[in-house]
């Protein structure tokens, strides 16, 4: 059988690929203590031109540039989490948002508008004033404005780590607002 692309995995194995008569060049991994006649057959023929293993360890600014991904992840989650205003739950992703401040436009620009009504929650449906839907617009906004705040000042602990244990420190999992 034909086969390509051999290098040593971590385990010993031989990482490489096979073609295949139905679906072309697919991975296979051959070892000597494989349970199948064809695995070990593989490994005996690819052992003498197999490269060696080699464990790629990620710079520093690889590893930073992964924190900082993510840290926006983390950000991201976090500001389409919902909050609570008054303790009802308001949902805070994009789309809520948009709509949150469209209705707030809707009021400032016709005064003759005295409700709206708003689906709270899927299913759960309020009536709501321009007072309410303005202090519910100012909550959601502070709330991403906290999560932009903190993301910022996590992105600058990040930047200003000297080495991978001062990287590590750098808990971005906590400190968020609710």
């Amino acid at each position: 059988m034909d086969y390509r692309n051999p290098v040593y995995n971590q385990f010993g194995a031989i990482d490489l690929e096979i073609e295949h008569p139905a679906f072309g060049w697919i991975p296979f991994t051959a070892s000597p203590d494989d349970p199948e006649e064809l695995g070990r057959a593989m490994f005996a023929e690819a052992t003498g031109t197999a490269k060696a293993y080699s464990r790629t360890v990620p710079t520093l600014e690889e590893t930073r540039a992964a924190k900082l991904s993510a840290l926006s992840d983390q950000r991201w989650k976090v500001e389409i989490g919902g909050i609570l205003v008054n303790g009802a739950p308001v949902r805070t992703d994009a789309n809520s948002q948009a709509k949150i401040t469209g209705a707030v436009a809707l009021f400032k620009n016709d005064p003759e508008l005295q409700a709206i009504d708003w689906e709270a929650q899927p299913g759960i449906w309020v009536t709501l004033d321009a007072v309410t839907m303005t202090a519910i617009a100012i909550a959601v906004g502070r709330h991403v404005q906290a999560c932009f705040s903190r993301a910022r000042a996590l992105s600058a602990e990040i930047g200003a780590a000297s080495d991978f244990a001062a990287l590590e420190a750098v808990d971005i999992e906590t400190g968020w607002p609710r």
